[in-house]
């Protein structure tokens, strides 16, 4: 998610994103740097009650926060893109889905 994040926050130059970009005009720089700075929220996250013990109702949180970010960028890949890949996506999202599920319900901490 962090190699995501910087590459839809700093490096848009690459020649699939271009065209897309060019469909959603002027709002696509910062709907581009929005979802990278909510993914790396949401990464950074997703590990830091590792470190911080008492903290354990982040995972759960970022974890569903991921996955509607997925979800949304499904639609956008759909609309927007080509030649749309959304297998990846739809696979974080069930897996997101699956450790929120899993923190939260399965083995709290």
């Amino acid at each position: 998610m962090i190699s995501v994040s910087y590459s839809h926050g700093i490096s848009l130059g690459k020649t699939e994103m271009q065209n897309a970009i060019e469909k959603m005009g002027s709002i696509a720089h910062p709907i581009l740097f929005a979802t990278a700075l909510c993914l790396l929220f949401v990464s950074v996250n997703l590990i830091l009650p590792i470190f911080l013990q008492h903290k354990t109702w982040l995972t759960p949180v970022s974890a569903i926060f991921l996955a509607i970010l997925l979800l949304i960028s499904i639609v956008f890949h759909v609309k927007y893109r080509e030649k749309p890949k959304i297998f990846a996506s739809l696979t974080l999202f069930f897996i997101s889905i699956f450790v929120a599920y899993g923190r939260y319900l399965i083995v709290p901490y």
